[in-house]
């Protein structure tokens, strides 16, 4: 076995076995050694760079095994008694021979120390072991500057990202390159999501980034997915922190109370065949081909907390190491957010300026109309306004009641097959087609707004009587 020391204690700090993963058994000992005389008898001998030789006997076993029950190792000192491999095959010839990290150790069974021969030979030995083992801690050492200068530069990609950001929808770009970064840095997800916390509105804004579905065979034309590159799509969606509840139950509430401790956290997710798919909820508000591959099996789930929220993502088993990166690529995150709410605000200040300018031109037009007729231009003013903010309504009107609300005069702007407007000015019952006797309905209620959807047969049926209400003819069909 191999025991390497800890460098202020002198205690054995790791044992492992030659041949294998270090078994129950070699860690129960090393806690037993670490808790009882032997750790305390093996440090003066490690720094002393002296080859240890004895023989254990069974009365040493119970000695160090009662040490290190009484503090509070009874579960290791149990799994060492009934090991075949340990104390329980007594008495034993053990050495050590010692080298600068520790030592190389062997053992039998026999009731007397090894032979001066053997001893010379494992010495030999250690001497070439403790090359290799110092190669191995350069090496080491050379990946773990290689490692950190990797994240050091991931980490400056996300706040060079962060820092480029023009418009508050960008900060999806944000998510996608820690995505990228998270990949390159060893963290096999297949997506990771980044929950922003807006405390005064009360609203989770969650974004993501996944493999892009286009790269596994995937096609859709509308919904919360959008292209990053050709490996990467990002999406967004958002709820209120009342919704949260209801979509998570008690499960939102301890998320918050960790987050709010700072602490990383895991949880397992089991998916089953019979279990929705984990995208379930966007792919519900798109028309994605198919559900994206991959995402089958069982998964551990971490989140790490930041400043303005937390950072998700999932891997078959844990590593704990993953944790430390992920929180490192957090510390841009929240410049993300602050420049996300800094754009969100100017954009609807922006909007709200458009739409101030926009009003004021219907104002001016409405103001100088001389003749009645006037007003279907009144109403393709509108419909333009409208576009301007991205609106594109088929046909937009304006309709004033008579008196009575028995019929009301329309000025209607319709939009052509090839793009091209056309105004049209009518007189349209309110007494005949279902959704018009509604109309007049809440009219006479004094709702502000009334709306219905017209499905399958119901948009052509509205569609003939508009048509003779205007005199439009109508193609067969």
């Amino acid at each position: 076995g191999i025991n390497i020391a800890d460098p202020e204690s002198g205690y054995m700090q790791s044992y492992s076995s030659i041949a294998s993963e270090p078994t129950p058994s070699d860690r129960a000992f090393r806690l037993v050694a670490m808790h009882s005389d032997l750790g305390a008898e093996w440090a003066p001998r490690w720094r002393n760079q002296s080859t240890w030789s004895r023989c254990y006997l069974p009365e040493d076993a119970t000695r160090y095994c009662e040490q290190a029950r009484a503090a509070g190792q009874a579960e290791a000192v149990d799994t060492l008694m009934h090991s075949t491999d340990a104390f329980a095959n007594l008495p034993r010839a053990v050495v050590d021979a010692f080298f600068t990290e520790g030592s190389l150790a062997m053992n039998m069974g026999a009731d007397e120390p090894f032979d001066a021969e053997h001893v010379a030979l494992l010495e030999r030995f250690t001497e070439i072991f403790a090359l290799g083992y110092k190669r191995h801690l350069d090496l080491q050492a050379a990946e773990n500057r290689a490692r950190l200068a990797e994240l050091e530069r991931a980490v400056e990609r996300v706040r060079a990202e962060a820092l480029c950001m023009r418009a508050s929808n960008d900060l999806q770009r944000v998510v996608a390159v820690v995505f990228r970064e998270m990949l390159t840095l060893g963290i096999e997800t297949p997506a990771t999501t980044v929950d922003y916390y807006d405390f005064k509105e009360e609203i989770t804004h969650h974004f993501g980034a996944m493999t892009n579905p286009r790269s596994l065979g995937l096609t859709w034309s509308s919904g919360p997915f959008i292209a990053f590159d050709n490996d990467i799509a990002t999406f967004h969606d958002s709820w209120t922190f009342a919704e949260g509840l209801l979509l998570a139950g008690s499960g939102f509430e301890a998320f918050q109370r960790r987050w709010r401790a700072a602490e990383p956290w895991s949880v397992l997710q089991t998916q089953s065949e019979h279990e929705p798919h984990p995208l379930t909820r966007l792919m519900s508000s798109t028309d994605l081909s198919g559900a994206p591959p991959g995402w089958e099996g069982d998964w551990v789930i971490t989140n790490v907390p930041f400043e303005h929220g937390a950072v998700g993502f999932r891997e078959h088993r844990e590593h704990p190491e993953h944790i430390d990166i992920a929180r490192q690529l957090t510390e841009s995150l929240s410049i993300g957010f602050r420049r996300f709410l800094d754009f969100q605000q100017l954009e609807r200040q922006n909007g709200e300026l458009a739409l101030e300018r926009s009003l004021e031109r219907v104002r001016g037009l409405a103001l100088g109309m001389r003749v009645s007729d006037e007003l279907e231009t009144a109403a393709a003013a509108v419909y333009e306004e409208m576009q301007r903010f991205g609106i594109e309504p088929l046909r937009f009107g304006i309709g004033i009641f008579d008196d009575g609300l028995q019929s009301f005069d329309v000025w209607l702007t319709t939009v052509e097959a090839n793009g091209d407007s056309t105004d049209m000015r009518g007189n349209v019952a309110l007494t005949e087609h279902p959704m018009l006797i509604g109309l007049a309905t809440a009219r006479r209620r004094g709702e502000s707004d009334f709306s219905q959807v017209l499905l399958g047969n119901e948009v052509a049926e509205y569609t003939r009587y508009i048509a003779e209400a205007f005199g439009i003819p109508l193609p067969e069909g």
